[in-house]
């Protein structure tokens, strides 16, 4: 049996008409946008991560609070929560440790912690304790 021909498709941005998406968006005038709409387009979460449940802890820590993150999608894997672990220890300048699917966060931080959730694309269904 004879091996067909490879054949590239060429990615330069020639003056020949482009095909697929790049052909779609090659037509549209994004400096009549208004200012907030393309700040907004930027920063938009595309996809929803879910409901998550903030509870505070503070019984066997020598009377540190902790908060505990629980709850999450079952979508969502382990590597993805200890990433998500370390953008929420950056934005709230505290330590944590992740425990089974849970996450736990040291100090009584509860706005920045919802802020921060709320940035990454999920629900925060509230404070139980």
């Amino acid at each position: 049996m004879s091996r067909k021909p490879s054949t590239r498709i060429s990615t330069e941005a020639s003056g020949e008409k482009m095909v697929g998406l790049g052909g779609l968006l090659s037509g549209l005038d994004t400096e009549r946008l208004p200012e907030e709409v393309a700040e907004t387009a930027q920063s938009f979460v595309a996809r929803k991560n879910g409901r998550v449940v903030i509870r505070k802890e503070k019984s066997g820590r020598g009377g540190k609070v902790v908060l505990v993150l629980d709850q999450f999608a079952t979508h969502l894997t382990v590597p993805f929560l200890e990433k998500l672990l370390v953008r929420l220890q950056k934005a709230c300048g505290c330590g944590g440790a992740i425990r089974g699917r849970a996450l736990e966060l040291q100090g009584d931080q509860v706005e920045r912690v919802r802020k921060a959730l709320e940035m990454e694309g999920f629900t925060v269904g509230g404070i139980t304790q």
